[in-house]
């Protein structure tokens, strides 16, 4: 995934990018929750081509990273639901502890992907990467 931006802030070895949206984005059906009203999103990047506040550049995700994140939103938290409606029934032995059991381990893997967001968050192999700073 490459992206087009305005470096806005530095710190450290990280840049703060302002990124424009694409054109696939306005088909997006997430597109309210990833773009604020000001019209372009902010993300922190490795500056690694040394861009300066103001510069435009060109920046870019791995493929098995996004992929990755989407497992992380997307099918964690539908596993947890699973998991908790089986262990949940075989608790019980009724449909009401697997409707409780479900629930209980829906709500306990948005949790836990907050905390395993927050460890992955730092690791500079996940990061959005500047790969071109643009004249």
């Amino acid at each position: 995934m490459k992206d087009l931006g305005r470096i806005v802030a530095l710190q450290d070895e990280l840049a703060q990018v302002a990124v424009v949206p694409q054109e696939g984005c306005a088909a997006c059906a997430l597109k309210d929750s990833c773009t604020p009203t000001s019209g372009s999103h902010h993300l922190w990047a490795l500056n690694r081509k040394n861009g300066n506040i103001g510069d435009e550049v060109v920046v870019e995700l791995q493929p098995s990273v996004k992929i990755m994140g989407s497992a992380l939103v997307f099918i964690f938290p539908l596993i947890g639901l699973f998991l908790g409606c089986i262990i949940g029934y075989f608790l019980g032995k009724s449909q009401d502890h697997a409707v409780a059991g479900g629930v209980i381990m829906l709500i306990a893997s948005f949790f836990i992907m907050r905390k395993i967001d927050s460890v992955l968050a730092r690791k500079k192999n996940l990061k959005p990467v500047i790969t071109q700073v643009l004249d």
